[in-house]
């Protein structure tokens, strides 16, 4: 889990053998509490966290249990183009290649990346070292500039953007 995201515990499946469970108290560690058995929690702060769940019964008897949580620091893959290594000029319907390095945190790994043409995806997710894709380029009229960006998703689900290239259309 990492810092910002939505961090859920699902305790509805907790249970008494002679009652049915009434409330349910979730403490996440930071001072939050939720009374529901689903709860949800961003945390602000990296670090590890003593998660606690407390239920009780209609007798009023109370069981709990506690999870250890570890939230990351946010830190998304960093993209770097290498093909086009700038904005470049190309033919309307004409054929490029985009090519990048991904780098996840240090523990995480890049699970691919995505090539975005004029704000469509294209050529599916590359999961393969060099991350690159050939495309076709859409329709354009002279002048006319398309938008070229990679997104790059990590093992904890953290999705790094590369800076544009600008391709624009030559006769």
């Amino acid at each position: 889990m990492i810092v910002g995201a939505t961090s859920t515990l699902d305790t509805s499946g907790s249970y008494d053998f002679d009652n049915s469970v009434v409330a349910w108290t979730v403490s996440f560690g930071d001072g939050t509490v939720v009374n529901d058995p689903i709860a949800s929690h961003i945390y602000a702060s990296a670090g590890s966290y003593t998660a606690t769940l407390d239920v009780e019964d209609a007798d009023g008897l109370v069981g709990s249990t506690t999870c250890a949580m570890t939230i990351a620091p946010s830190s998304p893959p960093v993209l770097a183009w290498i093909t086009p290594d700038s904005d470049i000029e190309a033919q309307s319907q004409g054929w490029i290649t985009l090519s990048e390095e991904a780098v996840a945190a240090s523990g995480r790994s890049v699970l691919g990346v995505d090539f975005i043409v004029g704000g469509v995806m294209k050529g599916g997710t590359d999961v393969t070292v060099p991350y690159s894709v050939s495309v076709k380029l859409p329709t354009a009229a002279p002048g006319a500039a398309i938008l070229v960006t990679a997104t790059a998703v990590d093992s904890l689900g953290e999705v790094g953007t590369s800076a544009p290239r600008t391709v624009t259309i030559t006769e």
